[in-house]
């Protein structure tokens, strides 16, 4: 069960400024690195990273979060470890029943009250698409973390392809 856990944590998005790339892949134990994005010159800040001499490294992942487990607790605590602030998308029931076809078993407000709750959590937002560049404009995240379950999924190719452009 250990290695599962561990392996829940599979990919990390880190930002590199200027750099080729080539050199801002970041290889990742047990997963894949992703390059990341180039802000627009001349947009504002919105998050404490993007705030000149700040040093904090904000990291995001997303999930249901249904029927809270053990697993999703491990995933959290493993993201947090590798950032200073950790930001979690909690997907609304409408992009659930969207993309599983289902409602969630426990309604969007109470699911985001669990995970806010948790220690290794500073930021809860409502995940309403699937698009983590979206995500990273609104954000400006300096990791992202995913789990095994997108690793060498369609959709995960193609977000590796548009990172690295």
């Amino acid at each position: 069960m250990e290695a599962n856990v561990d392996s829940a944590v599979s990919t990390v998005v880190r930002r590199s400024g200027g750099a080729d790339a080539a050199s801002i892949l970041t290889p990742v134990p047990g997963g894949v690195a992703l390059p990341e994005p180039r802000r627009p010159r001349g947009r504002k800040p919105r998050y404490a990273q993007d705030i000149e001499g700040a040093k904090m490294i904000f990291g995001y992942t997303t999930g249901v979060f249904d029927m809270f487990h053990i697993g999703h607790l491990r995933l959290l605590e493993r993201a947090k470890s590798s950032c200073d602030r950790l930001i979690v998308g909690i997907t609304t029931d409408e992009l659930s029943v969207e993309r599983k076809g289902k409602f969630p078993v426990v309604p969007f407000a109470e699911r985001r009250e669990i995970v806010s709750a948790l220690r290794c959590v500073d930021i809860t937002v409502p995940q309403t698409n699937m698009n983590k560049r979206d995500a990273w404009e609104a954000l400006r995240f300096n990791k992202m973390f995913v789990g095994d379950d997108w690793r060498g999924s369609s959709a995960w190719t193609a977000f590796e392809k548009e990172f690295a452009e």
